[in-house]
């Protein structure tokens, strides 16, 4: 339907994913609310962010793989690295690893582009004239970059993220693709509620994937 956001048109959220009262979280409804991240590299518009995405897709891959040889001892995804590392493999971990990654990243460009322009949403909700956002999307994301993936990349890595962050959309072209013909005001509501259930997420995954040790890893 016309009216129906990205949001709505998602498997899973990441404020759907159920996390224990020990942080544990659940290994399938991650990996779910995972895919609708990669979604969101297609509704930034951009053929320059196809890395990303199908590094992403292949790191979900590496994790689900594994999980489903054994659904139950990894149930979740702190179970799932004890499981793997404990069989002196660490495919799926290192895949977990870079999509945490991602994760920060991505929420990181998202928490910049709302806090923002926090004023200028306000006056858009209120139907006010607000004129151009303060801070637009490609500059959101390059502080994000900076914040998080470049130290992990190389001169040739780093290249390619630059050419997709400087062809992503303006920032209310992005908000318009969210909202797929729907109400934008609905949808940057639906953008609040996602990114702050990623932040929970990667709030736990971030210090404790990036604190995992196994043979080998220089990254």
């Amino acid at each position: 339907m016309a009216d129906k956001t990205f949001f709505d048109n998602l498997k899973r959220s990441f404020r759907d994913v159920t996390i224990t009262e020990t942080n544990e979280i659940n290994t399938a409804e991650f990996l779910e609310a995972a895919e609708s991240l990669a979604g969101l590299f297609d509704i930034l518009g951009t053929t320059a962010f196809a890395v990303p995405k199908n590094d992403m897709h292949q790191n979900i891959t590496k994790v689900r793989t594994f999980h489903l040889t054994a659904p139950t001892q990894t149930s979740t995804l702190q179970s799932l690295v004890a499981h793997e590392l404990s069989t002196s493999s660490h495919t799926a971990t290192q895949g977990l690893l870079w999509l945490t990654r991602t994760l920060t990243f991505t929420k990181l460009a998202m928490r910049n582009t709302l806090s923002s322009n926090a004023d200028f949403d306000a006056a858009v909700a209120s139907g006010a004239t607000a004129g151009k956002p303060k801070q637009e999307l490609a500059d959101s994301f390059r502080a994000a970059y900076k914040d998080s993936l470049a130290k992990y990349h190389n001169f040739m890595v780093k290249g390619l993220f630059k050419v997709a962050m400087n062809a992503v959309p303006y920032r209310e072209t992005f908000v318009e693709n969210l909202a797929q013909g729907g109400d934008k005001l609905k949808v940057k509501a639906q953008l609040e509620e996602w990114l702050t259930g990623m932040e929970r997420v990667a709030g736990i995954l971030e210090p404790w994937i990036e604190g995992v040790k196994w043979p080998g890893r220089t990254d």
